[in-house]
């Protein structure tokens, strides 16, 4: 689940509800921070357990969740239990992640997943919380945004149904390929109108720089001919590929030529020339 807003480019605090129980068992809410500050040495990951019945306190230990990111698992180094209203059958699990081994860098940046373990949190004699899971952003170091180069070639053949242009993805630290879709970009014809995207691919699907996504466009009337000629328009838009950081490339445009000659359906005419016999 991409916890960002496309309108805003921005990432806000993760709240990821993934868990599930009946009344005998507890469900679990994930709450977490964004990690903005290099100097920050533990993340506070907070988990709501809620059931009909009381939660089994001493079920509570640092082995309740697990946290993975981009540079691998980080280590859970202590929790706390804090009681919600007036009895035990919701309690907030304050739990105490460390910070990568040394601190933050940009190396450090992407989403982080907090997972929720089965069999672990359970209520007094009852069952156990499902797995659960939520989201942070780690975004320190790098404030610089992706840039983009479009790269659309011109059309001279007639025919072909679908057309494919390139964007190349370059960043200081790292490209995030997982945010390339069919949504990122439009194509408008001479008229204004919008072509379907309809595929994206990507020279490499893992974080990095710089990156090549390809996007394929479906052709007007289903292939192209000379009816079609004219100035096409390529739109990246804004808030649609991000890097590791949550940084945002800018909107981008660039155009290409569709130049078919009208077919010559015109036949050729004949003249007869017979000479002249004097018998």
């Amino acid at each position: 689940m991409r916890l960002a807003s496309r309108e805003s480019g921005q990432f806000g605090p993760a709240l990821v509800i993934n868990g599930s129980g009946g009344t005998s068992a507890p469900v679990a809410t994930v709450t977490a921070p964004d990690i903005t500050d290099p100097t920050m040495t533990t993340i506070p990951v907070s988990v709501t357990y809620s059931a009909d019945a009381p939660i089994d306190q001493s079920t509570i230990t640092t082995a309740n969740i697990t946290v993975n990111g981009p540079g691998g698992p980080l280590q859970v180094v202590n929790v706390s239990v804090s009681q919600q209203g007036g009895s035990n059958n919701s309690i907030t699990a304050n739990y105490t992640v460390a910070a990568p081994s040394g601190g933050w860098t940009a190396a450090d940046n992407g989403l982080y997943t907090v997972l929720v373990q089965s069999d672990q949190v359970a209520v007094s004699g009852g069952g156990t919380a499902a797995p659960a899971q939520g989201q942070f952003r780690v975004s320190v170091l790098d404030s610089n945004p992706p840039t983009s180069q479009i790269t659309a070639p011109d059309v001279t053949t007639v025919g072909a149904s679908t057309y494919q242009f390139s964007i190349k993805f370059s960043d200081d630290v790292a490209v995030d390929p997982a945010w390339a879709d069919v949504d990122n970009v439009q194509v408008l014809d001479p008229h204004g109108n919008a072509l379907t995207v309809k595929s994206v691919s990507v020279d490499n699907s893992a974080p990095g720089t710089p990156r090549a996504v390809t996007y394929t466009v479906a052709t007007p009337g289903g292939g192209w001919s000379a009816d079609n000629d004219g100035t096409y328009t390529v739109k990246l838009l804004a808030n649609q590929v991000f890097d590791r950081a949550g940084n945002a490339a800018a909107a981008n445009s660039a155009t290409f030529d569709v130049n078919i000659p009208i077919p010559d359906i015109t036949p050729p005419t004949a003249a007869i020339t017979a000479p002249s016999t004097n018998v």
